[in-house]
């Protein structure tokens, strides 16, 4: 057994042991390791822990059979929205694969909503959303607004938490926003709102911001606290 990070050898030779055991097809005994299903290891090693990215299984010296194992990478955090210090790891596609350890300070991004039940090999959001979810959060990090956590809301809304920080666009509070809006659109009305002197003034004063609503086009509401 090579390449398993977080996964024990023994979890895996355990899994492998019971596939081979018995009779395959019921003609040829299971831990014949020249006639071993190759195809059927694969697909229940990665079906059986979520970990999994991929797995290679081969014979050495046509006596021993190897299998090569390699794990998701954790990407961000997916969290109960109810207890987010109960969090679970998520990939790069937004598959939600194994339990978190606990973290202090914001390691990771954090994910919240969106799944019901066991979380464990679901998957947060369509690809190709979730991928456009992350290039828009990247550009509000650009721009000046940087957020520690997203909360996926039902009808395509999301809320970004944004840091508090100094500048007018590090007030805290939330963005709220829909994806069926322009990305461009939405930065455009962003950054007049907090550009705006009325804004600018509320932040220096130290009002802290509740919340700017994006979801109504040309129509922008925000409230501070």
């Amino acid at each position: 057994m090579v390449g398993n990070v977080s996964l024990t050898e023994g979890e895996i030779r355990e899994r492998v042991e019971t596939l081979i055991s018995g009779n395959y097809f019921y003609l040829f005994p299971k831990d014949n390791i020249v006639l071993y299903p190759r195809r059927e290891l694969v697909s229940d090693l990665s079906n059986s822990f979520k970990r999994i990215e991929s797995v290679q299984v081969s014979l050495s010296n046509w006596r021993t059979l190897a299998v090569s194992v390699i794990e998701w990478k954790p990407h961000a955090l997916w969290c109960l929205q109810d207890d987010i210090s109960n969090c679970y790891f998520l990939n790069k596609y937004g598959l939600i694969f194994a339990k978190a350890p606990d973290f202090s300070g914001n390691v990771f991004f954090k994910y919240l909503g969106g799944v019901e039940g066991d979380p464990i090999g679901s998957t947060l959001l369509p690809i190709e959303k979730f991928k456009t979810i992350e290039f828009f959060v990247e550009t509000l990090d650009r721009e000046g607004f940087s957020g520690t956590s997203i909360l996926v809301r039902p009808n395509d809304v999301f809320e970004l938490m944004l840091k508090k920080g100094l500048s007018a666009a590090e007030a805290g509070g939330r963005l709220i926003w829909s994806d069926k809006d322009d990305f461009g659109m939405i930065v455009d009305n962003l950054k007049v709102i907090t550009e705006s002197e009325s804004y600018k003034q509320k932040v220096s004063l130290g009002y802290s911001l509740d919340y700017i609503d994006l979801q109504y086009g040309s129509k922008v509401f925000y409230k501070f606290k």
